[in-house]
């Protein structure tokens, strides 16, 4: 690769950045419904264990919709944390992303294919995912906080009467509220950065499940003449680093919602993050851990494709 040509990519298309801003803004839009569906179904278990009235209806991805679509509205499965999405969309991807290949230029070097090989790709994906995800821990808190426990609410006795908060009123008035309350309530620290450290071990995997896979997909096809540059190589390629980060993370992801929505009250259900992944896995199992699973590779492959 010619020194211009890796200006360029380092670069990551110069003079495009607004034009990111708005594709993963839509993108957060767009695919909130898939990650209302994944909190409901992966904090349900959760929630039952504080309510025993509950009863366990969000099973299946597809099935999750239904009752929401059914009880609450289309609305109900669209908008819920749409606010706080947008805001972690904007910061966490600006950062992981627009960082990603400096640090791999920066810790690597080309051979004569122009490439820096798979190992400056994954230590670069995982330091920027973990420094994006570690600035953009509050919005994730406040998105999950606010997807958990929606629901339709009765305008007589202002309480849910649906999703996994029912019987309650709601905690939070829209997304900068939620901040100020949780800041208020809980703190800096216990508050608006609990579960920072699944969350960056979440991001820094998905990253590099995501970046290196799709990287070195991308060069060992153009390599072996597979594919040449174009769509089909980019959307080939969008869709096994999917799968491969959804693989990698899912354990993480898991665990981040469940113990972002556990409140740092009087009487969490989980003391740590390494609580919540040990009843977790005491409870359900192995397979415990992939509650979720479909409904979030739902959203990563058509938002890696369009990344």
């Amino acid at each position: 690769m010619d020194k211009g040509a890796a200006m360029r990519e380092v670069a990551g298309g110069e003079g495009r950045g607004g034009y990111s801003w708005v594709m993963w803004g839509t993108a957060s839009i767009v695919l909130n419904f898939s990650d209302v569906a994944k909190v409901r179904s992966q904090c349900q278990k959760q929630a039952m264990a504080s309510n025993p009235n509950l009863k366990p209806i969000y099973n299946t991805f597809t099935g999750t919709m239904r009752v929401i679509v059914k009880e609450e509205g289309i609305g109900g499965l669209l908008l819920p944390g749409m606010g706080a999405s947008i805001l972690r969309e904007l910061s966490y991807s600006s950062i992981r992303l627009g960082l990603y290949p400096i640090v791999k230029r920066a810790i690597g070097t080309d051979d004569e294919h122009g490439d820096v090989g798979l190992a400056p790709k994954i230590a670069a994906s995982l330091m920027t995912g973990a420094l994006g995800s570690a600035i953009a821990n509050p919005t994730d808190r406040i998105k999950i906080m606010i997807q958990q426990e929606a629901g339709l609410v009765d305008p007589k006795t202002g309480r849910y009467i649906t999703g996994l908060a029912k019987g309650s009123k709601p905690s939070f008035n829209g997304t900068f509220a939620a901040f100020v309350k949780i800041y208020r309530t809980e703190g800096f620290l216990n508050g608006l950065y609990r579960g920072v450290g699944p969350t960056v071990v979440r991001a820094a995997l998905l990253t590099c499940g995501q970046m290196a896979s799709y990287d070195h997909a991308k060069h060992l096809f153009k390599r072996h003449g597979i594919l040449n540059e174009g769509f089909s190589l980019h959307f080939s390629c969008a869709i096994i680093a999917a799968v491969v980060a959804n693989t990698m993370c899912a354990p993480a992801d898991l665990v981040k919602s469940r113990y972002m929505a556990d409140r740092a009250g009087a009487s969490p259900v989980y003391k740590s993050a390494i609580d919540c992944l040990i009843k977790t896995v005491r409870a359900e199992g192995i397979r415990g851990l992939y509650i979720g699973y479909t409904a979030s590779l739902y959203r990563l492959g058509p938002h890696f494709v369009a990344t």
